[in-house]
C-alpha cells in the first residue's frame, strides 16, 4: 500500500498492531500525527562540556551523575521547587524546576545514575545553575548519533532515541504528500518554506543551526508557527463573522495543521482533517510577544485574515 499522511502508524515497517496501539492511545494514529509529534528540544552534542567550564548563557550538553533530588516548598502555597543536583569530575551544579515537566519526571533520577543534561546556563546569586533543562538517560549508542539530536517526549517507556528512529523511518517510507494548503502568493509574501520541507527540517535538524533551533528561529519552525496561528485565527474569525461556505476563498487543510485541542477547529470550520498545534513554539512566540503590535508585523499570521494576532 502507498504510504500517505493518512496511513495509520501500525502499517509502517517495523511497527505492527501492538506498537501502533501504544501510539494510538496517545492520540497518534496516522503519519500526519507522527510527523506533528514535534521534538520538545534539541541536543547539540558538539557542545559537550564539563561543569567547571560552564559560563552564563552557554547552551550546552553535558554528561553528569545524579547526586540527589530535593523538593522545596515555595512559601505558603502548595507549589514546590524541585532541585536535581548533578556532579562530574570537575564540579557540581543544580538543576532547578519551578514546575513539573510531566508526572513521574523526577522519580526517574536515582543517585549515582549517569544522565545527559541539555540546557542554558543561568547565573543566580553568583552561582551558575540550570533552570528547566532537559535531563535524559544516556543512550548506549548515542555517541554514534548525529551532532544535533531531536528530543521527544517519552511514550510509556518508549525512549526518545527509538521515537526518533521511527519518525525517520516514516519519512523514508512515505510515498505521497498532499498539495500545499496555503496558496503560493501567501507563501511568497510571508517568506514561508514548503510545509513538507519544514516537517523534515524539524525532525532532521541542521547541526550548524543549533542556536537557531534552541531559540525557535529556523525557517522550519517559523513555517509551523505560522500555520498554527493561521488556522487558529481563521477558525476564530469564522466564529466571529459566521462561517460562509459559498463565495469564500478555497484554502485547503490537507492533513497539515494544529494539536488535539485544535481538532475542533477543523471539524467546526468544515475542514476534512483535524488541526494540530505546535504547543512549545506557540507558547514561545505568544509568551514573548513576537507577534505583538509593532513586532514582526511583516510575518504576523493574523494579517492574512484580518484578525488580531494572539486573540486566543
Amino acid at each position: 500500500m502507498a504510504m500517505r499522511l493518512t496511513t495509520e502508524i501500525q502499517y509502517l515497517k517495523g511497527v505492527g498492531p501492538k506498537l501502533g496501539d501504544l501510539f494510538s492511545r496517545k492520540g497518534l494514529k496516522t503519519l500526519a500525527d507522527l510527523f506533528e509529534f514535534y521534538p520538545r528540544a534539541y541536543e547539540d552534542q558538539r557542545a559537550a562540556r564539563n561543569i567547571a567550564s560552564l559560563r552564563p548563557d552557554d547552551i550546552v550538553s553535558i554528561k553528569a551523575t545524579v547526586v540527589a533530588v530535593h523538593s522545596i516548598n515555595m512559601g505558603r502555597s502548595a507549589r514546590k521547587m524541585y532541585d536535581v543536583v548533578l556532579r562530574d569530575a570537575s564540579g557540581q551544579i543544580h538543576c532547578k524546576y519551578f514546575r513539573v515537566p510531566y508526572k513521574g519526571y523526577f522519580e526517574r533520577f536515582k543517585p549515582f545514575t549517569e544522565v545527559r543534561v541539555v540546557g542554558k546556563v543561568t547565573e543566580y546569586r553568583g552561582r551558575i545553575e540550570f533552570h528547566h533543562p532537559d535531563i535524559k538517560d544516556v543512550e548506549p549508542d548515542e555517541e554514534t548519533q548525529d551532532a544535533l539530536i531531536p528530543l521527544y517526549t517519552e511514550i510509556e517507556g518508549l525512549a526518545t532515541a527509538k521515537i526518533m528512529k521511527l519518525v525517520r523511518s516514516a519519512f523514508a517510507q512515505i510515498e505521497e504528500w498532499p498539495e500545499e494548503a496555503l496558496p503560493k502568493w501567501m507563501r511568497e509574501k510571508y517568506k514561508l518554506i514548503p510545509r513538507q520541507d519544514a516537517l523534515k527540517d524539524i525532525h532532521f535538524p541542521d547541526p550548524n543551526k543549533a542556536k537557531e533551533y534552541a531559540e525557535f528561529k529556523t525557517a522550519a519552525q517559523k513555517r509551523i508557527i505560522f500555520d498554527e496561528f493561521f488556522w487558529l485565527e481563521l477558525y476564530l474569525a469564522s466564529k466571529k463573522a459566521g462561517f460562509q461556505k459559498e463565495g469564500a476563498p478555497q484554502i485547503r487543510n490537507n492533513g497539515y495543521g494544529t494539536n488535539r485541542r485544535g481538532r475542533q477547529y477543523g471539524a467546526e470550520a468544515g475542514n476534512q482533517y483535524p488541526l494540530r498545534r505546535y504547543g512549545p513554539l506557540l507558547q514561545h512566540y505568544s509568551g514573548n510577544g513576537l507577534y505583538d503590535e509593532g513586532k514582526d508585523q511583516e510575518h504576523a499570521p493574523g494579517k492574512c485574515i484580518g484578525t488580531s494576532p494572539g486573540s486566543e
